[in-house]
């Protein structure tokens, strides 16, 4: 972290923040087309999603925004820095990333075990 400049790092969690909620749109919007059981946990790991993007945008909002700043001294404790966005990864994206791929694992397993119910 201590080689990115205040900006760079604003500007990243920002942009990752903005990525994230296209990404929950687009679950919202692929989730309309599965079934009751499936739309619904879709629903849930979007909402994670979300939680992760705010906690994105909340840890941004804490950081300095002018590139002539050294973030390591403007920041009261960059090591309290980085476990935020560590454990907004963990618990919220991570955490929903798994959800989503257990989601197909058991929709491919139904598939597999009858195709016409996919269908």
């Amino acid at each position: 972290m201590s080689d990115q400049n205040p900006t760079t790092l604003y500007e990243q969690l920002r942009q990752s923040a903005r990525q994230g909620f296209n990404l929950r749109n687009r679950l919202l919007e692929l989730a309309e087309d599965l079934p009751s059981p499936d739309r619904e946990r879709v629903r849930q790991t979007a909402g994670k999603i979300m939680a992760f993007c705010t906690q994105l945008r909340e840890i941004a909002a804490t950081l300095p925004t002018d590139p002539n700043v050294d973030l390591l001294e403007e920041v009261e404790d960059p090591d309290e820095l980085r476990e935020r966005i560590e454990s907004a990864l963990e618990n919220y994206f991570e955490a929903a990333l798994d959800e989503l791929q257990e989601i197909i694992e058991e929709s491919d397993a139904r598939e597999a075990k009858d195709p016409k119910d996919a269908e």
